[in-house]
């Protein structure tokens, strides 16, 4: 018992972490949207925006009724909308991403990193990504709903940073693609924005399905 609840509050602990680094780029992707009037890091913001009321529902709930069951042994209902809830999140951010990968194709947005820090950043985003797939078919093997929202919040995190990396990488090494630029851009964005709608649809319809077997039971 004490072993759980120290898993738990670990999890808390790391939530509590990406939530505040969710909201200080948000601000700070706002700032620059409206001191350099740029849509990109207007779409980033309220990307980021979105990722961090989504933490912050899931860390809420997390302090409160984390792995909780009710009396019939079904999975407590507040986990469940916390589940949907944050489905229907992820595929409204898909929206605010497609604002972003808009840009993109447009010939705005993009960022660059000075020196070898571009090297630094793919690490980064490499063991981001790594661990954000590595957790996740960890919670499906735990089968804990309430570690699979936090692990798919972390996992579309994951994504953008990928994202963002290649449009890095591009400036840096590729001033002479051209179109090439656009087309990479365009196809990596799209089939991200498309991953995060499909994962925000399937978190919704599978807490449907949950909510209905569990009232089955109860009858």
């Amino acid at each position: 018992m004490k072993k759980r609840k120290r898993k738990e509050e670990s999890r808390v602990f790391f939530t509590l972490m990406g939530f505040g680094l969710n909201v200080i780029y948000a601000v700070f992707n706002g700032a620059v949207a409206i001191t350099g009037r740029s849509a990109w890091y207007g779409s980033l913001s309220a990307y980021y925006l979105l990722l961090s009321m989504m933490r912050f529902l899931a860390m809420s709930y997390a302090r409160r009724a984390s792995g909780k069951k009710e009396p019939d042994g079904s999975l407590d209902r507040r986990e469940l909308n916390v589940y949907r809830n944050c489905g229907i999140m992820l595929a409204v951010m898909s929206i605010a991403l497609g604002g972003a990968v808009l840009m993109l194709v447009l010939g705005e947005g993009g960022k660059s990193y000075p020196g070898l820090m571009i090297y630094a950043a793919a690490t980064y985003t490499f063991i981001k990504l790594t661990m954000s797939i590595i957790n996740v078919v960890k919670a499906w093997k735990e089968k804990s709903l309430l570690l699979l929202t936090l692990r798919n919040i972390s996992y579309s995190d994951a994504l953008v940073s990928v994202l963002s990396l290649q449009t890095a990488l591009l400036a840096a090494f590729g001033q002479e693609a051209g179109t090439f630029i656009t087309l990479m851009n365009g196809l990596t964005g799209v089939g991200i924005c498309l991953m995060v709608l499909g994962l925000g649809i399937y978190m919704v319809r599978d807490a449907r399905r949950r909510s209905r077997t569990g009232k089955e039971r109860k009858k």
